[in-house]
C-alpha cells in the first residue's frame, strides 16, 4: 500500500519517500490506525483519513493496493 502525508505531517514519512509518499507493506488485517501509530503519528494530528478517495476512520482495514493520504487539521485567518 501507499502513504501520502500531507503540510506538517510529512515529518513522519520513513526517509526513502518522496513527493510525500511512501510505500508500505501490510500484513493481512493491518488498519489504518495501525498505520498511524507505526509510524508515530499521534492521532490527534491525523485529522483527515481517506482510502482511494474516500474518508474513512481509523478501523478501516487496509489492502495492499491501497492508498491511504493523511491530512492535518487545517487552521483558516
Amino acid at each position: 500500500m501507499k502513504i501520502k502525508l500531507f503540510a506538517t505531517l510529512a515529518r513522519y514519512l520513513p526517509p526513502d519517500a518522496e513527493n510525500r509518499t511512501a510505500e508500505l507493506h501490510v500484513e493481512e488485517g493491518t488498519t489504518t490506525g495501525q498505520i498511524l501509530d507505526q509510524l508515530e503519528i499521534p492521532a490527534a494530528l491525523a485529522h483527515l483519513t481517506m482510502i482511494n478517495g474516500h474518508q474513512e476512520d481509523h478501523e478501516y482495514v487496509l489492502q495492499e493496493d491501497d492508498l491511504l493520504t493523511v491530512f492535518p487539521q487545517v487552521a483558516g485567518g
